[in-house]
C-alpha cells in the first residue's frame, strides 16, 4: 500500500493512493477436494488470487461553504485455479506424464519394469508420445507422428506447442483420479477438477460537490460511471472427452446520479433526497427467456429510480422520533447474468444466465 499527497494551496488536494495483493496458496477442508487429495496432495489445486487499486482524488474547495472532490480509480481482480508440476521421483518425467502413460510416478529407478517411461531419442518426450500425440491433447487436427520418431531425434514435438517442463499444468495435461489400495477413497495421482482463469477490470469516474447553501439547507449532488472488463474462462474436469467448459468475455456499464438536501432546525432534521441508477449488461439474450428457440435480442438499457427521506425531531430533552424510508436497488452478481452466455442445453443439468433481469428492489 502506498500513498502519495499533495497539497496545491490552501484549499486544494491531490492524493495518490495504490494497492497491490498477490496471494497463491492451497486450501484445505475436511470435504470435496481437500479430503480427496489428502494423500496426494500435489495433485490439489493451488488458488492465485491478485488485486491492484489505483486511485487519484482531486479535493477543490471553492468558497467557505462550497467544495467539490473529482475522483478516478481503477480496481483489478484476478483468479486462478490451477495445479502445480511435479516430478516427485526426479525421473526427468512430470507426474501427470507418468500417469498418462501408467509408470509409476514414485519410481525413478530405470531398471525397474514400467517405472520410467521409454524414451529412445532421449529428447524428453515418451516414444509413447511422439507416436501418438492425442496422448498429450485433445487436439486431433494435428498430424500424428510416424512411427519410427522415436528413433530419429531429429523428429519430436514442438515444445513451445506441446510443453513438458512448464511450472504450472495447462488443462490438457490434467489426468483423472487414480487410486491404490488401501487408499480407496483417496487419490494418488491425479490432479483437481478445475481449470479457472478470471478476471475483473473496473475503472471508475466520480463526482462529488456538496454547498451550505445557507443556514437550513445543505445541497449535495454527485454523478458516478462504472466500466467493467469482465473475464471467465473454466474447464472443469479437463480430462474427460468432452468436458464441461464456459467461457465469456463481457463489458457492462454502470452509472448513477443523486441530490440530497439535508433540511436542519433546532428541533429537526430532514434528509430529502432522489438517485437514479443506469445499468446496461452489453450482451444478448433470449427475447422470451422461457423459449430458446426465441430470437436473441441486445439488452437494453435500464433505468431505476430511488426516492428516500429521513427525519429526526427531538420531542423532548430524552426522547427522538426518527423516521426513514427508501428504495434502494442492488444489481445481480454478474456471474449469474452471464453463466453459460454460449447457452449450452446439452449439459447433464443445464443453467443459463438471464441477462434481462434488472437490479433487485431492496
Amino acid at each position: 500500500f502506498s500513498k502519495l499527497a499533495w497539497r496545491l494551496g490552501p484549499n486544494k488536494k491531490l492524493v495518490f493512493t495504490n494497492w497491490l495483493v498477490d496471494t497463491d496458496m492451497k486450501l484445505f477442508g475436511n470435504s470435496g477436494e481437500s479430503l480427496q487429495f489428502r494423500f496426494y496432495p500435489e495433485g490439489k489445486n493451488y488458488t492465485y488470487l491478485a488485486s491492484d487499486r489505483q486511485s487519484l482524488e482531486w479535493t477543490h474547495q471553492i468558497s467557505s461553504k462550497t467544495f467539490y472532490t473529482l475522483r478516478f480509480s481503477r480496481f483489478f481482480q484476478r483468479r486462478r485455479y490451477r495445479v502445480k508440476n511435479f516430478d516427485q521421483d526426479r525421473d526427468g518425467f512430470s507426474d501427470w506424464v507418468e500417469t498418462r502413460l501408467s509408470t509409476d510416478p514414485y519410481n525413478g529407478n530405470p531398471n525397474v519394469e514400467d517405472a520410467v517411461p521409454q524414451d529412445s531419442d532421449g529428447d524428453g518426450y515418451p516414444d509413447e508420445f511422439e507416436r501418438n500425440l492425442a496422448l498429450m491433447r485433445d487436439d486431433m487436427d494435428n498430424p500424428i507422428l510416424p512411427d519410427e520418431a522415436p528413433n530419429d531425434p531429429s523428429i519430436f514435438p514442438d515444445p513451445d506447442v506441446y510443453p513438458l517442463g512448464n511450472e504450472w499444468l495447462d488443462y490438457w495435461q490434467y489426468n483423472g483420479w487414480r487410486y491404490y489400495a488401501p487408499y480407496y477413497n483417496f487419490a494418488t495421482q491425479g490432479s483437481g477438477r478445475y481449470f479457472h482463469h478470471s478476471w475483473s477490470d473496473t475503472y471508475e469516474g466520480r463526482f462529488d460537490i456538496t454547498s451550505q447553501v445557507n443556514r437550513h439547507h445543505q445541497l449535495q449532488f454527485g454523478l458516478d460511471g462504472k466500466y467493467h472488463d469482465l473475464y471467465f474462462d473454466e474447464i472443469q474436469i479437463p480430462w474427460l472427452q468432452t468436458p464441461y467448459t464456459e467461457y465469456y468475455h463481457k463489458y457492462p456499464r454502470e452509472m448513477s446520479a443523486y441530490i440530497q438536501d439535508k433540511i436542519e432546525y433546532p428541533y429537526m432534521t430532514i434528509n430529502l433526497g432522489l438517485r437514479l441508477d443506469v445499468n446496461n449488461y452489453n450482451t444478448t439474450a433470449w427475447e422470451d427467456p422461457n423459449d430458446p428457440s426465441s430470437d436473441l435480442v441486445p439488452t437494453e438499457t435500464q433505468y431505476k429510480w430511488s426516492p428516500r427521506i429521513g427525519i429526526s425531531h427531538i420531542i423532548t430533552d430524552k426522547s427522538t422520533f426518527t423516521f426513514g424510508y427508501g428504495i434502494f436497488h442492488q444489481l445481480p452478481t454478474y456471474r449469474n447474468i452471464y453463466q453459460n452466455s454460449d447457452r449450452d442445453l446439452t449439459t447433464f443439468s443445464p443453467i443459463v444466465g438471464n441477462p434481462l433481469v434488472g437490479a433487485q428492489k431492496l
